[in-house]
């Protein structure tokens, strides 16, 4: 049977769909200026964990097209940056690779609160530097005026452990860059955020090679959706949603 629509229900559709696209245009704007931290998680872990753990395991792997070209920009600016260009768009990234901090407050409390976007129990809590640091970040974000009162250095040791801590287990205890980085604890040099750029470099150039090569050995199964779903049948048809 046909669905009948009433007019304000098609135009409460409409007003879904639209924050729909707004959303979209959101990621796609994300993939340009690299400040979500899933492209940086999907880098971090040389393999899915499950293949490390049981290596006769079999996983099913799904990228996505935005997820691909978040990766590419990714890798290209980073291998850019490693070479000591300064290209970076991501404030984050930025303020890591660049040798001059932003000096006005607001932007450096937006760094502060981004710093702060890892699981606070599983990751944070773990590393005694990172955690005294997070505390330290709390109270500035409750108290701003503050934040007159705190170095570059604590910008900077945040902003090292806040990337360390989006390095994937097996990174942190394999890498011997990693390692070096995570056991110095604090008081980073400009030379070592170098480190840490060339480390993030090549993680996320690597990407798509570790994961062709486990399809080709037969331990994982690569899927792919559509570049534009779910929302392109409802660009065609409003009502496309009730056949779902």
């Amino acid at each position: 049977a046909d669905v009948v629509t009433s007019p304000i229900q098609e135009i409460r559709e409409r007003s879904i769909v639209k924050q729909y696209l707004a959303i979209v245009r959101g990621h796609l704007l994300a993939a340009r200026t690299i400040d979500l931290p899933v492209p940086r998680d999907l880098g971090s872990e040389p393999v899915p964990s499950s293949t490390l753990v049981r290596p006769l395991a079999r996983a099913v792997v799904n990228f996505t097209p935005t997820l691909l070209e978040q990766i590419a920009d990714y890798a290209t600016q980073l291998q850019a940056a490693a070479s000591g260009q300064d290209n970076l768009r991501d404030p984050l990234l930025q303020a890591l690779a660049g040798p001059v901090l932003p000096a006005e407050a607001r932007q450096r409390l937006v760094l502060i609160q981004a710093a702060l976007r890892v699981d606070r129990a599983q990751v944070i809590d773990r590393f005694t530097p990172y955690r005294r640091l997070a505390r330290l970040a709390d109270w500035v974000l409750e108290h701003p005026a503050g934040l007159t009162y705190l170095t570059d250095q604590f910008l900077i040791d945040l902003l090292v452990w806040y990337h360390l801590a989006w390095l994937g287990e097996t990174v942190r205890r394999t890498d011997a860059r990693a390692r070096q980085l995570i056991e110095k604890g604090g008081h980073y040099s400009l030379a070592d955020r170098s480190v840490l750029i060339g480390l993030l470099a090549e993680l996320m150039a690597s990407i798509i090679p570790r994961y062709r090569k486990l399809a080709e050995q037969g331990r994982i199964e690569l899927s792919v959706t559509p570049y534009s779903h779910p929302i392109l049948p409802l660009l065609l048809d409003f009502k496309a949603a009730h056949e779902a």
